[in-house]
């Protein structure tokens, strides 16, 4: 018996860590690079690969990777990209036109400083003087962009904004985080502040400019809600559509720095695209490449952003940006909204929409602050500020009370495929754990009753022999 109950115990906690095992893995698909001992595993085994065959394998796996907004019923089918992760918004009402992996945490290298740069112009001046501290100096990595600071030297925030969003200098971006916040810890948490107001909910900063931190993180809907805040200040995009720039000499350095626009799409060359009104690059060895791009075209301004990208990043927002402006098409909220439903709708107020989709399709919801967020098939396609009618909101009330119950279930959704095979196999395998100590029960029994058969056996056997030996 002990053996029978040792080897079902051994399957089922075999069964669970194999099911475990499964699980973490499918978990861990969206893993952006090797970790180091997998590195040491390939070098002990002798399957060390080149770095070209990891990076093929590796964009095997980003292409892979679902776009999600393409399993909408009646949704244009987005172009497959090379990065982990990407999305496109509309700047002017938040839709999603294009969305994969939006909401996986990402590391984003030097588009940090898009956040860094809208913290900095909503609580200073343009003519404010920054101060270069050691600190700052001493934040600089090797191999990172900078401009050759030094400690003590002072220039206008105008010169370091242009420094640190067209050079991408590491010390500028500190050193500005440092006189904006008093400290650059605080300036950080005005960062995370600001990111919480926007609606970020997968953020977190530690640093102004992006330096590799396995706690700075940033979700490609978070990085499309940050860049469309941030691209909607004047003073930004002057700063982003500046080709060259210098900055005069200073208290400390006699020689003016000039430096260069470093986006492709900005300038002329072979990714030149005169759509392209703004946007940021970033890169780490263990982020990849990052790129976080504005685009206008016939009025429709939209933000694409690329995150955990290995190859052809420009190419990638290229296609995702056409995708966006040839298949999508925006509708005047004011023009078609029942005016029963709503009061107080701004003039300009709009939705973007797949072209042959309308404005009737869409659901709609309400915030604590009267926010109003249009939908379709639950994906954002329109926000605005607003108010609803007394009578919708009962009428809003009365449909999420009945889909309570059925979005209770959706949430158990992800108690799917893995959970379910693992409760299976764990019911089977205790059912035959019970069969088994049922079976050896019951063979106990008739042992026990055998024996105690043999037993009476014997003891009429002797009485037999008592009995004869007394007869003689």
């Amino acid at each position: 018996m002990r053996k029978g109950i040792r080897l079902i115990a051994s399957v089922l906690t075999g069964a669970i860590f194999m099911l475990n095992l499964g699980i973490v893995s499918y978990a861990a698909e969206s893993v952006t690079y090797l970790s180091e001992e997998e590195i040491q595993k390939q070098k002990e085994d002798g399957t060390e690969k080149t770095a070209e065959e990891i990076k093929e394998e590796l964009l095997a796996k980003a292409r892979a990777l679902p776009v999600e907004t393409n399993e909408l019923k009646n949704w244009p089918k987005g172009p497959e990209i090379c990065g982990e992760s990407g999305i496109v918004m509309d700047m002017d009402n938040g839709a999603i036109l294009y969305g994969k992996s939006i909401d996986k945490k990402y590391y984003p290298a030097s588009i940090t400083k898009i956040m860094t740069a809208l913290v900095a112009l909503e609580n200073s001046e343009m003519t404010d003087l920054v101060t270069f501290s050691e600190n700052s100096i001493q934040c600089q990595r090797s191999g990172y962009a900078h401009i050759a600071m030094k400690s003590g030297e002072q220039i206008t925030m105008r010169d370091a904004l242009h420094a640190m969003m067209l050079a991408s200098a590491n010390e500028v971006a500190y050193a500005i985080g440092e006189t904006v916040g008093g400290t650059h810890e605080n300036f950080v948490k005005m960062m995370n502040d600001c990111a919480r107001k926007l609606g970020c909910e997968n953020t977190n900063f530690v640093n102004t400019n992006g330096i590799f931190d396995e706690n700075h993180y940033v979700s490609a809907r978070d990085m499309a809600l940050i860049a469309k805040a941030a691209f909607s200040k004047s003073e930004l995009l002057d700063i982003m559509q500046t080709s060259e720039y210098t900055i005069p000499a200073t208290n400390l350095e006699d020689e003016a720095r000039t430096f260069q626009q470093k986006h492709k799409m900005m300038v002329q060359g072979k990714y030149y695209d005169q759509c392209c009104i703004g946007g940021k690059t970033g890169y780490t060895d263990l982020s990849y490449n990052t790129l976080v791009t504005a685009l206008e075209e016939n009025g429709r301004r939209i933000v694409v952003v690329i995150l955990g990208s290995r190859d052809e990043t420009y190419e990638n927002t290229k296609a995702m940006a056409d995708y966006a402006f040839q298949n999508f098409e925006q509708i005047s909220i004011a023009e078609n909204a029942d005016v029963k439903e709503l009061t107080g709708i701004p003039e300009n107020a709009s939705v973007t929409v797949p072209k042959g989709v309308t404005f009737q399709e869409l659901d709609c919801e309400e915030d604590e602050s009267e926010e109003i967020t249009y939908s379709y098939q639950k994906n954002p396609v329109g926000t605005m500020t607003a108010k609803l009618t007394k009578e919708q909101k009962i009428e809003l009330l009365q449909i999420q009370k009945d889909d309570v119950q059925p979005d209770e279930e959706e949430k158990e959704i992800w108690l799917t495929t893995e959970h379910i095979i693992m409760l299976v196999i764990v019911g089977i395998l205790i059912l035959i754990l019970l069969i088994v100590i049922l079976v050896v029960k019951v063979r106990k029994r008739r042992a026990r009753i055998k024996r105690r058969r043999e037993m009476r056996r014997r003891r009429q056997q002797e009485m037999r022999r008592r009995n004869q030996r007394r007869e003689f």
